[in-house]
């Protein structure tokens, strides 16, 4: 009766300290870090209640553990480890989730053809508005978007650098991560950017570009490329995506 009573006492210590982890993990991700919220990696910010609510709910369940009682506190044995062991790996991964970032290689994995990224059509159906209206520093979303509108104008915008053999040659994808939701479905949008010494620029870096926009022919596709006048490096922008 005794060692059944330690492994009660076990257990039920055992799934306070994870259910206090997760309150602790959540907390974590709401707080800023270099003046940018660690949740902003993986959530937009309209959905950030999601994990506030979320570690309420914790704190009502450690409530209810503190002053429930051991002995009658449920399933045991496999089927508890295995509870726990699913609430775990996700504590274990977040520390390496905290520091990482999508890289280029992500972008690979998007499905998306990156020799037009689906632009033609996005720009085919967009309406040209009125010249003046226009902002010269345009997001690459906007580009994409209101492309006839920019096509022949001298703009600013800013992007990572993604190379690859499959591009023509002096040129690279200018690109930002389109987040609907999170970012397991963040998905690539940008522009061409034909700059003579594209090969000397590191891939996955930020970079503003300025030049000429125009809409070409390659390969018997129409893409958007910019003709760069001028690219420079630049430090990551506090807000890495781009939503719609």
């Amino acid at each position: 009766m005794h060692s059944k009573r330690e492994t009660a006492s076990f257990s039920h210590l055992f799934q306070l300290i994870v259910l206090v982890a997760w309150i602790a993990a959540f907390c974590l991700l709401l707080q800023g870090m270099g003046g940018r919220h660690l949740i902003a990696k993986f959530l937009r910010p309209d959905y950030w209640w999601l994990v506030e609510v979320g570690a309420g709910i914790l704190v009502v369940f450690v409530i209810a553990r503190v002053y429930c009682d051991p002995h009658t506190r449920g399933k045991r044995g496999v089927t508890l480890l295995v509870q726990i062991g699913i609430l775990l790996l996700p504590l274990l991964y977040l520390p390496q989730a905290v520091v990482s970032e999508l890289s280029p290689e992500a972008l690979e994995k998007r499905s998306i053809d990156m020799s037009h990224s689906g632009q033609s059509s996005m720009a085919a159906n967009s309406p040209k508005n009125d010249a003046a209206d226009l902002p010269n520093d345009p997001s690459l979303l906007r580009l994409v978007v209101d492309a006839k509108s920019y096509e022949g104008r001298k703009i600013s915008t800013i992007g990572m650098v993604y190379t690859n053999d499959k591009l023509p040659e002096n040129t690279f994808f200018c690109y930002q991560l389109l987040m609907f939701c999170c970012a397991a479905d963040a998905r690539p949008v940008g522009v061409l950017v034909k700059y003579a010494d594209s090969s000397n620029l590191a891939a996955g870096s930020w970079i503003r570009v300025e030049g000429k926009l125009g809409i070409e022919t390659i390969e018997d596709k129409q893409v958007m490329q910019i003709t760069a006048e001028r690219v420079e490096t630049i430090d990551p922008p506090k807000e890495q995506f781009l939503f719609q």
